[in-house]
Parts: C-alpha cells; structure tokens; sequence
C-alpha cells in the first residue's frame, strides 16, 4: 500500500508535525531549514528525503529546538544528493538517534539504494530500479510515495 506524505519546497523555514511523518524536501531552489518539534513522544519517526536529489548544492539542515540533540549535536545536514534521515525519539530524554541512507549508500543488509520522482498519473512507476530497494514519488495528485521491494512497486 502507498504512503501519503508531505512535500517542502523552499524558501521555507518548516516545524515538522510532532506526530512524525515522511517528508520529501525540493532541493533544487535554495537550502532547506527543518525543525524537529519539541519533545515529541519516544519512538515518533520523521524521514527526511532529498526527492530532487540536489542537497549537495543545497543542504537540508534539520535543527533541534529548546537543547534537544540528533546523535549528539544540534543539527544534522544532509549534504549527499538523495540523502534520507530516518530520525527518531530515543526516550524520555532529549536525544533524537538519526541514521542517513543514500542513493548509493547501503541500509539494511547493506543494500543499495535509489530515489526517483517523476508523473505517474496516480499509477505505479515507470521505473525499473536495478537495485534492491528504492522509492518512488508521483508528483500527481495524490503525492503518493510507492517502494520498491526488488521484484515490483507497492
């Protein structure tokens, strides 16, 4: 099944929602300023992701807000075209523990991974990955965010 999901383009300064979410970010324009929400409940996940695959030229900058830390610092930057950042709540106490995933880098099982976008009509993509595990999102309405499991899009 698709995932909804919200889509930031610059120039914005963007709170994310403290329920969490999946968020993909136009890099193209301008650097991208996030911030986490204060204190959202342990376990909330947010996931960042460079869709138009340009944070190298402009960053995605995700910032704390009231001291809270991402793996120890304020911020965490997203500087590698296609980055993703899975971040998510530790526990009762300030710390946000983020992991960064790209195009290239591998994630769970050290497999590769891809980003793409492009106009599906609100049908499955055209894409055929040649890797393990990708996403894809249909810039149509909806905006729905598809993944590839290795064999088909769901």
């Amino acid at each position: 099944m698709a995932t909804q999901l919200r889509i930031f383009a610059p120039p914005f300064t963007e709170v994310l929602p403290i329920e969490g979410g999946r968020f993909l970010i136009d890099t193209v324009v301008a650097p991208v300023r996030l911030y986490l929400p204060h204190l959202p409940e342990p376990g909330v996940s947010f996931k960042v992701y460079d869709a138009t695959r340009n944070a190298a030229l402009n960053n995605i900058t995700i910032h704390t807000l009231c001291g809270e830390l991402i793996n120890g610092a304020p911020t965490l930057v997203l500087s590698t075209n296609g980055d993703m950042a899975d971040i998510f709540r530790e526990d009762d106490s300030a710390n946000f523990i983020a992991t960064i995933t790209g195009i290239s880098s591998g994630g769970a099982g050290g497999s590769p991974k891809a980003v793409f976008s492009g106009h599906y009509g609100g049908g499955l993509p055209t894409d055929v990955p040649t890797v393990n595990s990708a996403i894809a999102y249909d810039e149509d309405f909806p905006g729905t965010l598809w993944q590839w499991n290795g064999v088909t899009w769901h």
